[in-house]
């Protein structure tokens, strides 16, 4: 099990240093729509990566608030509530990917 986590952590811990070394970052990626998690169709959740950060945005555009929380592979946000027409935007280290809004 110990030699598993190492294994994983070596990676990131590889991949940080190669993101962070002497080449210029690429350019950060278009926003994809992330449809997953229990939150309400009108919350509309995008993600994107930029060096060495995954981002994931939502948009409340239901007729009310709704308190939510930003899920990843990784982790989750803590929760925010999100009033009709904002928005909020939550990064986390990569290797992340998004897995949309929960509702709190």
């Amino acid at each position: 099990m110990k030699a598993q986590r190492f294994g994983v952590l070596a990676a990131s811990a590889t991949a940080l240093v190669l993101a962070a070394g002497g080449t210029a970052a690429a350019a950060p990626a278009a926003p994809r729509a992330v449809r997953a998690g229990n939150a309400p169709q009108c919350i509309h959740t995008n993600a994107w990566e930029s060096g060495v950060w995954s981002y994931q945005r939502a948009t409340n555009h239901c007729g009310r608030a709704y308190r939510i929380k930003l899920i990843w592979t990784v982790a989750s946000s803590h929760c925010f509530t999100l009033q009709p027409g904002s928005s909020v935007t939550w990064k986390v280290f990569r290797p992340a990917w998004a897995n949309g809004a929960n509702l709190c």
